[in-house]
């Protein structure tokens, strides 16, 4: 979501829980979230004021994001539903961050943060959510593979929080 011009929620009282932003349909976008089916999430139509950051003092509609399973939740995939459910409803609204993302002005914005450009042409020519999360659950696999040894945080069921 930082890496577009939706509101993530800042300067409201439920920060990274709600996105939107003004114009957009806010039971079309939750139906538009639902469509994917991502496992653990669940998300209810809202209307929001950020005081300050992106749209700031504008009243923006969108959703509330609620992890119903941490267990199941694949996050990255979830925010890329809500990405590609807002490109689908509000075409008119949506665009990508187009200024400096932490000084880099050469990359885009969400292409600095995924690691690669993949995720956003997938998503901008319609494609599916497993091929735009597909080079960063293998970069994920090989960081793993590599940093087992160290990590400490397992599922409840005792495997590895990381991407299948």
């Amino acid at each position: 979501i930082e890496a577009t011009n939706l509101s993530e929620g800042r300067g409201t009282t439920r920060p990274f829980e709600v996105v939107g932003a003004p114009g957009i349909d806010a039971r079309a976008l939750c139906d538009a979230i639902d469509s994917f089916e991502v496992d653990g999430l669940a998300c209810r139509p809202v209307l929001f004021e950020p005081t300050f950051q992106k749209w700031g003092k504008q009243v923006c509609s969108g959703a509330v994001l609620s992890c119903v399973d941490r267990d199941a939740l694949p996050s990255v995939r979830a925010g890329l539903a809500v990405i590609a459910a807002a490109m689908r409803v509000a075409p008119d609204v949506f665009q990508w961050r187009a200024e400096a993302y932490e000084f880099v002005d050469t990359i885009a914005a969400m292409d600095l943060l995924m690691g690669s450009d993949n995720a956003r042409l997938v998503l901008e020519r319609g494609g599916s959510l497993d091929e735009a999360c597909s080079d960063f659950h293998e970069a994920t696999r090989r960081f793993v593979q590599r940093a087992r040894p160290h990590l400490l945080y397992l599922r409840r069921s005792g495997e590895l929080c990381v991407p299948s």
